[in-house]
């Protein structure tokens, strides 16, 4: 909960999501003066094209990958290595 400040808020109910009801936006102090009909279309396009978490789970995997990889690479080095050394 907000106590204490002045500032201007966007409340958007209907979400179309089943998890949240409401969302609520701060409007930004150069942007007070907009009118309240712009600033609720804003807010319910935003709502609407919000997509989630997904970008996480790629990370996740690229870091996965990527840690993997470097290690098989480390591990073929050094078996390139001691099979040179062997040889000579």
């Amino acid at each position: 909960m907000i106590k204490g400040v002045s500032r201007q808020i966007v409340e958007v109910t209907d979400t179309t999501n089943p998890y949240f009801e409401r969302v609520f936006f701060i409007v930004r102090q150069q942007c007070r003066e907009a009118s309240p009909a712009l600033l609720d279309a804003e807010a319910h396009r935003l709502v609407n094209t919000a997509t989630g978490y997904t970008g996480l789970k790629r990370a996740r995997r690229l870091r996965f990958v990527r840690y993997w990889g470097l290690f098989l690479i480390g591990v073929g080095i050094g078996a390139l290595a001691l099979r040179i050394l062997t040889i000579i």
